[in-house]
């Protein structure tokens, strides 16, 4: 496997010695260059012979001065600087397309997580559980995926802060630990690790959900980020959307799949086409299921109407809202038809017959 490579741009003989370390320990490969102007030249490579996969690039601010550093989207920039750092610091660290200012040494701990990170690519699959109307059990049915997945570690995301909670559809939150309340104003690249370690656990099952006392407005780029995190630390994560948060384009772009759960009804599969329009625009990987027991248009139907794929569907359950009721969660019995319908969808992604998409 290819080691990470970091490339430190600084001519501070003491600086580059304190990133060598906190690299050493990380198993980051260091590539040092003082030379003005450096450029990155493609993809993973940069002038000259890289140790390894470029991953982070490292400027201080006295480099900043002596040409411009241009960087690739796909290779992040964070800017060293001495503690405190001024305004203006903070402006020409931007202008060069820097992510964040690290100061020395107070933030080492931050470069610390953010070296550890770097060989710990996104490997967990990434399910957005959204409804094409109201009614049709998104919080629900995310859950009863996310316990189904849990005999890897997952991690259950509730994006809808007007919801039930998803703690009260399990049943009781899973122990104590944050939740969006706490990480409102986080800013930058989150430790996979420490995300992972802060958050509620029942066994596999991690859970981020919305405080009881009330909701905070969401940016979605923390959201972005919060999953990409959750991604590097879990092998599942299941995402409860509104409708209107599984349209952000910075978390579309890190979903295997949106599962879009329709009732089989005309009004439910008109609904549906309103919802489905901006996710098919933004080439989203959208699999329809489809609530079908004693419906009026077949989920084959559906499926044909809005020119999306069935991966499964679900029949009338008259003893699934009583378990939630009684906080015994959505997932009472394999033979449920909710549990097959998971079951069914997790088989598909496993199997890597939605991810990349057969459609």
């Amino acid at each position: 496997m290819t080691r990470s490579s970091l490339l430190l741009l600084t001519s501070d003989d003491g600086l580059a010695q304190t990133v060598q370390q906190l690299a050493a320990a990380a198993g980051v490969a260091v590539e040092r260059s003082s030379a003005a102007g450096t450029t990155l030249d493609g993809p993973g490579r940069v002038d000259g012979p890289s140790a390894g996969r470029l991953s982070l690039v490292l400027a201080d601010v006295a480099h900043l001065d002596t040409g411009p550093v241009r960087r690739r989207r796909d290779v992040p920039l964070h800017v060293l600087a001495n503690a405190p750092a001024p305004d203006v610091v903070f402006r020409r660290a931007l202008d060069a397309g820097a992510l964040g200012v690290l100061a020395v040494p107070d933030d080492l701990g931050r470069l610390s997580e953010l070296l550890a990170d770097l060989d710990r690519p996104r490997q967990g699959r990434v399910v957005a559980v959204t409804g094409g109307s109201g009614g049709v059990g998104t919080s629900v049915t995310a859950t009863a995926l996310a316990l189904r997945a849990a005999v890897e570690p997952t991690l259950l995301v509730d994006l809808d802060p007007w919801g039930p909670g998803l703690g009260r559809v399990l049943g009781g939150r899973p122990g104590e630990g944050i939740t969006w309340d706490d990480l409102g104003g986080v800013d930058g690249r989150l430790s996979a690790s420490e995300l992972a370690a802060a958050l509620p656990h029942d066994g596999d099952l991690a859970l981020l959900t919305w405080p009881d006392d009330g909701a905070v407005p969401l940016d979605d780029r923390l959201v972005a980020e919060v999953v990409a995190a959750g991604a590097r630390g879990h092998d599942w994560v299941v995402l409860d959307c509104p409708r209107g948060a599984a349209r952000s384009p910075d978390l579309l772009g890190l979903c295997d799949l949106v599962l879009l759960l329709v009732a089989g009804t005309v009004a439910g599969v008109a609904s549906a086409a309103r919802v489905a329009a901006p996710l098919r625009a933004a080439g989203a990987p959208v699999g329809l299921v489809v609530r079908s027991g004693g419906a009026a248009v077949a989920g084959s139907e559906v499926s044909r109407l809005l020119g999306l794929p069935l991966l499964a569907e679900v029949g009338h359950d008259r003893r699934l809202g009583e378990h939630v009721d009684a906080g015994l969660g959505p997932v009472h019995g394999r033979r449920s038809s909710l549990v097959r319908a998971v079951d069914e969808v997790l088989a598909l992604l496993e199997d890597d017959r939605v991810v990349g998409g057969p459609w």
